[in-house]
């Protein structure tokens, strides 16, 4: 299962029922275990934006997630920009996710940028970021028909995507014990190839996106 920081929302309030069906979704499916590192709403830089979630894999790269726990009912006027969505009798209008989540992506690859270990050493793309940083939309409630039907795919490309049948505990991405049905849905979501970190480049990622103060013996040597 792949590691979790923290090990458990299930007792924070804030945390929506969206966000808990994706925490137990990561945790479960994200494989093969040493390779996945998931965060929850961890904050970008000191006191920066606080993405849903950011997952770590060692053969992909970080990938942030933006969750919306909307119905596909609510969802009224969508632009590439914007969401209009109803709320009771109250017509609300957001940011589109897909948008949102691409600022979290600025942010996180600004915060990478400050650190030297994480640039390229050599060849023809020498200082530029080596880990890639994509991003993936999660509609908890929405199936993929209805997401279809509505062509909510022309402002947010499927490829972006997760939808209610990809969360489900019988859905084949979960059903998949290697893992590798997960890593192929979410490949698309990424930039360009990775080649992975090292051990200590993993434990100063993890200490930079979720700080945490004592004295931790590292899984990663």
């Amino acid at each position: 299962m792949a590691r979790m920081h923290p090990e458990d929302i299930e007792v924070l309030e804030k945390a929506t029922a969206g966000e808990r069906k994706v925490f137990r979704f990561l945790h479960e499916t994200a494989r093969p275990d040493r390779d996945f590192v998931a965060w929850y709403e961890p904050t970008i830089g000191n006191s920066g934006p606080e993405p849903d979630f950011i997952l770590y894999g060692n053969s992909l790269g970080l990938l942030v997630l933006e969750v919306k726990d909307w119905e596909i009912d609510q969802i009224g006027e969508v632009t590439p920009h914007t969401f209009k969505f109803w709320t009771g009798d109250k017509e609300e209008t957001r940011t589109n996710p897909d948008r949102q989540a691409k600022w979290y992506v600025n942010e996180l690859m600004d915060l990478l940028r400050e650190h030297p270990e994480f640039h390229q050493g050599t060849g023809a793309h020498e200082g530029r970021l080596k880990i890639p940083v994509g991003r993936m939309v999660v509609f908890p409630h929405i199936s993929r028909k209805d997401y279809l039907d509505r062509g909510l795919h022309q402002v947010i490309a499927m490829g972006r995507t997760l939808l209610a049948e990809d969360l489900e505990p019988a859905g084949e991405l979960r059903a998949d014990p290697s893992g590798g049905k997960f890593q192929v849905r979410i490949a698309h979501a990424f930039p360009f190839p990775f080649n992975g970190l090292s051990g200590k480049e993993i434990q100063k990622l993890i200490a930079l996106i979720y700080p945490r103060i004592g004295d931790v013996v590292s899984e990663y040597t």
